[in-house]
């Protein structure tokens, strides 16, 4: 952070990226901002993992972007709903039910050749849009996103990699396992 020079103002905002400098009513003169305020400000910020954007390999020049911030009660939610049938609660979710319910609710946009597609209306197309079920004569919306993918692989790949873009497991865990150094550690 470079010194503030004197007369300059800095207050805590949005569009701030450094922490302020504050001014002395008293005085004038221009203070280094303290530990806390520094704190309070990084506090403040909106946390957000950036999107990613997987290819589906068996497409040309198509590719999936998707969100990864999910929270923890999706993920039970989804593994709840991917239990086999008839089994009890200690039964393992299907993986691929689970996996397409992953690629599902995170999808953002479908990628064409470098670009993000919209229905002409302005309305991103993903892989939940009713476009995909038209395009691939499918009336069922699973059956829609396993021909997108075009293999059962593909769709448990792209899972496995917004799970983890997100900080956790194939399975959905949380990731509880840290390197030896501490992340903290300079």
């Amino acid at each position: 952070m470079s010194e503030p020079t004197e007369g300059q103002v800095y207050t805590f905002g949005e569009d701030t990226q450094a922490a302020s400098a504050i001014t002395d009513p008293g005085n004038g003169k221009v203070q280094a901002p303290s530990f806390l305020d520094e704190l309070q400000q990084e506090l403040t910020k909106e946390v957000r993992k950036d999107d990613i954007v997987l290819a589906v390999e068996l497409r040309n020049n198509i590719a999936v972007r998707y969100d990864p911030n999910i929270d923890m009660h999706y993920i039970n939610h989804w593994r709840d709903r991917s239990m086999p049938k008839g089994r009890g609660r200690d039964a393992d979710p299907d993986p691929l039910h689970f996996s397409l319910l992953v690629v599902r609710h995170s999808c953002q946009s479908i990628v064409y050749k470098g670009m993000e597609v919209d229905d002409g209306q302005g309305n991103r197309i993903t892989i939940n849009s009713p476009l995909l079920k038209e395009w691939t004569s499918m009336i069922d919306p699973v059956a829609a996103i396993k021909h997108f993918y075009g293999s059962d692989s593909q769709v448990l790949g792209h899972a496995q990699r917004v799970l983890e873009a997100g900080g956790y497991t194939p399975e959905g865990q949380v990731v509880t396992e840290v390197d030896d150094e501490h992340p903290l550690d300079g």
